[in-house]
């Protein structure tokens, strides 16, 4: 019973901190309200973590973000994408649709909550033991 409440306490400890850590709270934001616009791929990096500068316009003002994408060999710059970005803050932008971006995420926060404890206790049961504790 004490391993099944450690393990609880220590899943929802890794669950909290990374989506602290992560950008599950910004998807989440932008999930339940972002708007859709057109942007222009201005750079791509590929090299760099796939990574893309792009640029849009909300109500004549001009914003650029840069994301991650996994076809980023295939946005070139000049190249037109979508983006969702959140009306009381168009700073905060994603490629695609926000609520995919946050299943990925929860799915991933989801799995190191249920792994990392098990692997956890699993190396202090194994060093008590070797100890003789």
């Amino acid at each position: 019973m004490k391993i099944a409440a450690l393990y609880l306490v220590l899943a929802v400890a890794i669950a909290g901190g990374l989506s602290f850590v992560g950008k599950f709270w910004t998807y989440a934001r932008l999930a339940g309200g972002a708007l859709q616009a057109s942007a222009v791929v201005k750079t791509q990096t590929c090299f760099d973590h796939l990574t893309l500068r792009y640029g849009f316009s909300v109500d004549g003002r001009s914003f650029e973000a840069v994301a991650t994408s996994d076809e980023c060999t295939k946005l070139v710059p000049g190249t037109s994408i979508t983006v969702f970005y959140l009306p009381a803050n168009p700073n905060l932008s994603v490629i695609g649709h926000p609520a995919s971006h946050l299943r990925n995420e929860g799915i991933s926060i989801g799995l190191a909550a249920l792994v990392l404890p098990a692997l956890l206790l699993w190396a202090y049961a194994k060093r008590t033991k070797a100890s003789g504790a």
